[in-house]
């Protein structure tokens, strides 16, 4: 309407006047910043807004995902005051029923609160709950590699094969990491190959060839 009036206004006025480059220039400025300009600053404004929310809400979507992945890595971790509990020998089997018992928590937290949670990053926190499940098993393997190592590698060894060996697990909670390439389905196993065979290198040394053969098809597959 207002739109309206003002091109009827400027009719009215050409008729009268004639074209008069100062009432077309009055006509145009009226019509910019009574009419063109405040419904540029209004669409504008509802644009940015839009954005905003949705950058802030994939900014904390990412931000509640990392602290997740935090989460669970301190829950796969074994601790190195677990590891020297006691001075004179590891406690394989402690630890193992430790890990196992983890597994069957994040068990529960997949079937009994992940599957219920209503969010943008269920999906990227089961992904992640069946990583650690994964890692917390490789653990296990290397306890029991560990285990089956001759009685006289130091006891101190045994345990830093363990810490060292972990640490290329823990690795892989980093940024850019295979956990990433896990959720995002682009790979189908928490631990590679190479990542096995770091492992292997590390403990192998230490093994009595007879007990290796036995166990490296186990272990490696």
């Amino acid at each position: 309407m207002v739109a309206q009036s003002l091109l009827g206004i400027k009719y009215l006025y050409k008729i009268k006047i004639g074209h008069n480059n100062m009432v077309d220039n009055f006509l145009k400025y009226v019509l910019e910043e009574h009419l063109v300009t405040p419904i540029l600053i209004s669409v504008t404004t509802s644009l940015l807004t839009v954005f905003s929310k949705n950058i802030l809400h994939f900014l904390k979507q990412k931000k509640d995902l990392l602290s997740f992945k935090k989460t669970m890595k301190s829950v796969m971790k074994i601790t190195c005051d677990e590891i020297n509990e006691h001075d004179d020998i590891i406690a394989i089997r402690g630890l193992k029923n430790r890990s196992a018992d983890k597994i069957v928590r994040l068990n529960y937290l997949i079937t009994n609160e992940l599957a219920y949670l209503k969010s943008d990053n269920t999906f990227n926190f089961i992904r992640t709950v069946e990583f650690t499940k994964s890692i917390i098993k490789e653990q296990i393997s290397i306890l029991d590699r560990i285990d089956h190592l001759i009685d006289s590698v130091p006891v101190e060894t045994k345990k830093k094969l363990f810490m060292d060996s972990q640490k290329i697990l823990l690795k892989k909670y980093n940024c850019k990491s295979d956990l990433n390439r896990y959720i995002k389905l682009k790979v189908d196993e928490a631990v590679s190959k190479e990542d096995r065979k770091k492992i292997s290198n590390l403990i192998n040394v230490h093994y009595d060839l007879k007990k290796l053969d036995m166990l490296s098809n186990k272990v490696d597959k």
